[in-house]
């Protein structure tokens, strides 16, 4: 899976939330992950979810500690994961203005071993 953020996208979050949401067992749907969320005080639907991992909508603090909650991590071990997978991405100003995206190599399920 490679993961692309691209100039102007609102948030840097979805891609790796969307990452550990396939990589948890039991796997989670988009749906099932609502439910999580809401049960846990925070309305939200899947359509919201998925625009949040595509990268399409904002994600505000409160959201993304309702995410990690729902996903039953600790903050550290999202924090660390998040580290990790994004420790390579160079800044915008770095790119060529012929490059129009920047492509992240996103952790192999070997280098997971430890973070979920």
């Amino acid at each position: 899976m490679r993961i692309v953020i691209r100039p102007g996208a609102p948030n840097a979050f979805g891609p790796v939330l969307k990452r550990i949401r396939e990589e948890v067992r039991p796997k989670l749907t988009q749906a099932d992950l609502a439910a999580r969320i809401t049960a846990l005080g925070l309305p939200i639907d899947r359509s919201v979810i998925s625009r949040i991992e595509n990268q399409g909508r904002h994600i505000n603090d409160i959201e993304l500690l309702y995410f990690i909650k729902a996903l039953r991590l600790s903050t550290e071990k999202f924090l660390n994961m998040l580290t990790h997978v994004h420790s390579n991405i160079a800044l915008y100003s770095d790119l060529s203005s012929e490059e129009d995206e920047l492509e992240i190599r996103v952790a192999e399920e070997d280098d997971l071993n430890g973070f979920l």
